[in-house]
């Protein structure tokens, strides 16, 4: 068994992989956004976001994005809230979640969106079902 702790990046693609992806990296009214747990079946994704900012611009930008099919914001206080997310899913988003969620590897929460565009997170598998996953989807290594 191996563990790396991983980044990876959209390079200029966030749109594509899901308009969330760029919210939670980009957004000018999110300061810090983690995501907590998610459940992948290939045609949906649901994920549990926890977000430090303004949470009423969140909305508003969640209300926007079409492939959110449903969401619930569970506010903690003035500037932070949980937010589960249930989306449809992009062909770059299912390429993405079917290369770290299948066979051997095991995607350790929390996965921390920077605000430079990139996705922080930790991976444990076999090291070969690593490599393999890194050659379909390229990460960097921390």
């Amino acid at each position: 068994m191996k563990h790396v702790r991983v980044r990876i990046t959209a390079h200029g693609r966030k749109r594509d992989i899901h308009p969330m992806y760029g919210v939670m990296t980009r957004a000018p009214f999110v300061k810090r956004a983690t995501a907590l747990q998610w459940n992948y079946t290939g045609d949906a994704l649901g994920i549990l976001h926890y977000v430090v900012g303004d949470t009423d611009a969140l909305e508003a930008a969640i209300q926007e994005i079409p492939e959110v099919v449903g969401y619930d914001i569970e506010r903690i206080n003035e500037q932070s809230c949980c937010v589960y997310v249930r989306d449809s899913t992009t062909d770059p988003l299912q390429e993405m979640f079917s290369t770290i969620s299948s066979g051997g590897l095991v995607v350790v929460p929390p996965i921390e969106y920077e605000t430079d565009g990139t996705v922080a997170f930790s991976i444990f598998g076999p090291d070969d079902e690593i490599q393999a996953a890194e050659r379909i989807f390229p990460f960097q290594l921390m």
